[in-house]
């Protein structure tokens, strides 16, 4: 919809980019082509850590539509904090997308059961054990505390401390702590479900 293409590895056009942003006074915000030249690739990465490639760039446009058409209002000359917005409405798209996806599959699952059910995935091997790996790890994110799976999703999308603590709501200083403290609750977690799986497998 908005992709810049031919412009990224432009460096006179990203010089430009980094000059304008940083114009606006307080209460103004950057001309949108800017700030979809600025912050698009981190938004996607962090899509698709959370939903994989296939959605993420579908979401990464809306994310940007609901700045086009409702954007924030910049009350400091922060430039992190546009990207903040950006992350936390990228981060929530992706979460309910996810949400929305599983709903959608159980329907789908109980429709095949009951007319199909000796019907087998048409998935290569590798692929079928890829996505199950992925609905794992997705599947334990969402229950883990909303603050601990956005640390993990930001972190992973290559997000510095201080763009997690601005964007999360913590002082930078805490960032380090509660990644640590959101590592341990999803290795944890996620050990306790692949355990269960293997039993279920076993009996």
């Amino acid at each position: 919809m908005w992709r810049m293409k031919g412009s990224v590895g432009d460096v006179q056009q990203a010089a430009m980019v980094e000059i304008e942003i940083k114009r606006p006074m307080v209460g103004q915000l950057p001309p949108f082509n800017v700030v979809f030249q600025r912050y698009y690739s981190r938004v996607f990465a962090i899509l698709t850590r959370i939903v994989g490639p296939d959605e993420a760039d579908d979401l990464a446009q809306e994310t940007f539509l609901r700045f086009h058409d409702r954007p924030p209002m910049r009350r400091t000359d922060d430039e992190d904090a546009i990207g903040a917005w950006l992350y936390r409405v990228a981060t929530n798209l992706g979460f309910n997308a996810i949400r929305t996806r599983k709903r959608r599959i159980a329907r789908e699952e109980r429709v095949t059961r009951a007319e199909l059910p000796l019907q087998r995935p048409l998935d290569p091997e590798h692929e079928a054990v890829r996505r199950e790996e992925r609905a794992l790890v997705q599947s334990v994110l969402l229950e883990m505390p909303e603050r601990a799976r956005a640390v993990l999703t930001l972190r992973q999308a290559g997000c510095s401390y201080a763009e997690i603590a601005t964007t999360v709501g913590i002082a930078p200083g805490s960032v380090g702590t509660t990644l640590v403290r959101a590592e341990a609750l999803f290795r944890q977690r996620y050990e306790v479900v692949t355990d269960r799986r293997t039993a279920g497998a076993g009996t």
